[in-house]
């Protein structure tokens, strides 16, 4: 994975910021590794927006990977989970789609950026 591709993946600063503001490194670390662990569950949460099946319950799954994805810095996963929860919202099921298609890629992203992100550290 290249430099670029994690930096556009996770900004590790959110990581950081938020140990040094708990003085606890070791929870964020913890964080990182929990959130690592629920990532696959949280995106298959989402997927009811690529069949147009039940919008709340996709709005539901796609705000918990959002505010997951925020606290850890997982900036490009936070941007898609926005457009899919907006395709949601105005009941455009293309656009969800759209957006759906990129969850995965972008959660691959998110993981090998963190994996990277607690080897280094």
């Amino acid at each position: 994975m290249s430099g670029s591709t994690i930096d556009r993946a996770l900004d590790p600063d959110v990581l950081l910021r938020l140990g040094d503001d708990l003085d606890d490194s070791r929870f964020a670390r913890q964080l990182a590794l929990r959130y690592r662990a629920m990532l696959a569950g949280r995106v298959r949460r989402g997927e009811p927006a690529l069949r147009g099946d039940d919008p709340r319950e996709t709005i539901e799954a796609v705000r918990s990977l959002k505010a997951s994805s925020a606290t850890v810095g997982a900036c490009e996963l936070v941007g898609v989970a926005t457009e899919l929860e907006r395709a949601v919202r105005r009941l455009d099921v293309g656009a969800a789609m759209a957006a759906g298609l990129q969850l995965g890629d972008a959660a691959a992203r998110a993981d090998q950026a963190l994996a990277v992100f607690l080897a280094d550290g």
